[in-house]
Order: structure tokens, then C-alpha cells, then sequence
């Protein structure tokens, strides 16, 4: 089975923050394919069978920086056997808003969350979808940025990346080639 990880923040309080564009994606599908989550210890799912292909929208509860801590019952709940069955949800304050950016692999570049995972995986070979949130001005800003809520003037851009983002998604979980999924999304 496919996993869709989506990386953010748990609690109501970074919700709706550009760090939790991952977790936006995944409310989206949820919405659209009329699933709703189950939750196993700090492991939310939902599965889809969609068209004959089975996947699974996974959020957790831990913080973003210790995303990695999830991935031994993920492995074990959903019988992962290849790295190349996750894909991971992310922002990415070097895109700016409304760019996706799909990889089959990569590095964290500087992103902790990413950087949990590898570091549990020892490996940067795991497919992600880096979705674009722009960002500051200044770089000693940046924690403040992304645990700060889109503004008002952001939300059509915003909706844009989420369609496209979730439109992606389907598309690999459908097993569309990686270079086909680069050529429409990227």
C-alpha cells in the first residue's frame, strides 16, 4: 500500500500555519474522496480505495521536527517494504506560493522535518512533494514565518497548491511514471 505523509504540527493552534501546508493537502483529499480519519496512537489514517488502488493519508501528532518518530509503526501497521511507497507533504520556503516541486529523492535541504525522517530512514531515497509557501524577507524570520497563518491575500494561491498538490498525489498513488508526474507538476 501507498502512504501520503503529510508534515505539520498537531493542535489547533498551527493549523492553518504555511507548515502545515502538508496536513492542508491531505484535509483537501480527505474532503474530496469522503474519508475520515482513524486514529492509533499519534498515527491518524484513512484509507482510499480509489479506482482499484489502495492508499492511505497518514498525519500524525508528533511535532515537526520529531516527524521521524513515526515511522516504525507506520512501517509495521501498514507493511511498508519499500521507500519508495511514501510520499512525503512539505513546505518549502525556497518555492514561493503556489509551486509544487515533486522529487522521487533528495536531501532535507534544511528542512527539519525531512531531516527527522532521513535521519530515521538513513536514507534520502523516499519520494516528497515540496509545496511552495514563499518566503521572509529576512531569514532570521523564518521560524516566525512558517508557524504563521497564510494571509488573507495568500488564500487564492493557497487553494491553487492544494488542488494542484492533491492532483499530484493521485497521480503517484495511481502509479503514474515519476517523470510523467515531474513533466505536469513540477
Amino acid at each position: 500500500m501507498k502512504l501520503i505523509l503529510g508534515l505539520g504540527n498537531p493542535g489547533e493552534r498551527y493549523q492553518n500555519t504555511r507548515h502545515n501546508i502538508g496536513v492542508l493537502v491531505l484535509q483537501s483529499l480527505l474532503r474530496e474522496l469522503s474519508l475520515s480519519w482513524s486514529k492509533k496512537g499519534k498515527i491518524y489514517s484513512a484509507i482510499s480505495n480509489t479506482d482499484g488502488v489502495e492508499f492511505a493519508l497518514i498525519k500524525t501528532s508528533y511535532f515537526m521536527n520529531e516527524s521521524g518518530k513515526c515511522l516504525p509503526r507506520l512501517f509495521r501497521d501498514f507493511n511498508v517494504e519499500d521507500l519508495q511507497d511514501i510520499m512525503v507533504l512539505v513546505d518549502d520556503v525556497y518555492l514561493p506560493l503556489g509551486k509544487v516541486r515533486y522529487r522521487t529523492q533528495g536531501s532535507s535541504g534544511g528542512h527539519n522535518g525531512l531531516l527527522s525522517l532521513e535521519e530515521q530512514l538513513n536514507s534520502t531515497e523516499f519520494p516528497r512533494l515540496r509545496l511552495g509557501v514563499g518566503g521572509p524577507e529576512d531569514s532570521s524570520g523564518l521560524k516566525d514565518y512558517v508557524l504563521d497563518e497564510f494571509l488573507s491575500e495568500d488564500v487564492p494561491l493557497l487553494e491553487g497548491v492544494v488542488e494542484k498538490a492533491s492532483q499530484c498525489v493521485l497521480s503517484w498513488a495511481s502509479g503514474a511514471p515519476s517523470e510523467e508526474i515531474m513533466q505536469k507538476f513540477n
